[in-house]
């Protein structure tokens, strides 16, 4: 009886584990980088309307690099971050 509770604890912990991993690589491959031609805060400000209107989206340009870079996370296509990008005014190309 131990034996099979001790079994049946490790193939829990195995499973969990598992859909752990699985939700780290999910993570991992929602994470998209645009090279971007924002220039300053006030860029930033312009598209922020746009882009918090992706749904269960987070993201950031780092306005120190030479090509603005814009990482976002979250189940969003590339297309509709370029569309959103447009419809503020500015350009973005997925890197």
């Amino acid at each position: 009886m131990r034996d099979s509770r001790l079994a049946l604890a490790r193939n829990s912990l195995s499973d969990s584990l598992h859909l752990w991993v699985l939700g780290m690589n999910q993570k991992i491959k929602t994470m998209k980088k645009f090279k971007t031609n924002i220039k300053c805060g006030a860029c930033v400000a312009a598209v922020k309307p746009e882009m918090d209107k992706l749904e269960n989206t987070k993201w950031e340009v780092d306005l120190s690099h030479p090509e603005r870079i814009l990482t976002i996370q979250g189940e969003v296509s590339a297309d509709r971050v370029t569309k959103a990008l447009e419809k503020a005014g500015y350009r973005g190309e997925e890197i």
